[in-house]
């Protein structure tokens, strides 16, 4: 949590993506700033989850909730991609170290996925 402070000055991130639930729903909260957004995607810690409610209250942060449909649906899913040999169209790739740059070329509005090579120089 202290690494989220010090790249953000201390003011937290805007938008936290939550795929653990549980307790940690609490977590997600503490590193979101004023105004930020929780999306709850995840279960992998249980499906009840938990925040203290003053740092949510203070924050005015919202909490989103995110259903992704059921297993079957998604092996559905891939087996038409799979079958149909559907390919994303992407845009460009930057590596983790030109995250910058790739979020301006995303605020383009480009066509196309922006993807980050984790492991790339």
């Amino acid at each position: 949590m202290e690494a989220i402070y010090t790249l953000t000055d201390d003011e937290g991130v805007d938008h936290v993506l939550d795929v653990v639930g549980g307790d940690n729903l609490g977590v997600s909260v503490q590193l979101a700033a004023v105004g930020g957004h929780v999306c709850q995607i995840g279960a992998l810690a249980g499906f009840d989850v938990a925040s203290p409610a003053m740092p949510l209250m203070l924050k005015d942060v919202t909490i989103h909730g995110i259903g992704t449909g059921s297993r079957r649906a998604l092996e559905r899913f891939v087996r038409a991609v799979d079958q149909t040999r559907l390919e994303p169209v992407i845009a460009a790739r930057y590596s983790l170290a030109e995250l910058p740059q790739a979020l301006d070329h995303l605020d383009l509005g480009p066509f196309g996925k922006i993807v980050i090579d984790m492991d790339k120089d």
